[in-house]
């Protein structure tokens, strides 16, 4: 009976570490979603990028894409304007860059 109450404790903790992590992880794709529609344009890089990443490891190879090539395209838009800061031109560009691992990243499971 001991052991009975034991296991039913174990699992009851352990449900409920998922069900806290799942409402984390609901919490932070709706902050992401709110610094894409209402962000500056590199926290929009920042948050589209993360949201490719959380979207590749869930299997979602669409929306990964589709956020990955966002950020691809803002990234270009960006750079074409003469006037930026070296140090802005170098976040921009760091984004950029890890937009293409992601994007290389779901050609290569394509294969």
């Amino acid at each position: 009976m001991n052991r009975l109450k034991r296991l039913v404790k174990y699992y009851s903790v352990a449900l409920g570490l998922l069900a806290g992590a799942m409402a984390y992880a609901g919490n932070h794709l709706d902050s992401l979603l709110h610094v894409v529609s209402n962000g500056n344009d590199t926290g929009k890089l920042k948050a589209m990028n993360a949201l490719s990443n959380v979207y590749y490891f869930e299997g979602k190879q669409d929306s990964c894409f589709y956020y990955a090539n966002g950020v691809r395209a803002l990234s270009e838009k960006l750079l074409g304007g003469s006037s930026l800061a070296p140090a802005l031109r170098l976040a921009i560009q760091k984004q950029r860059s890890v937009s293409y691992k992601s994007l290389g990243g779901l050609y290569v499971d394509k294969r």
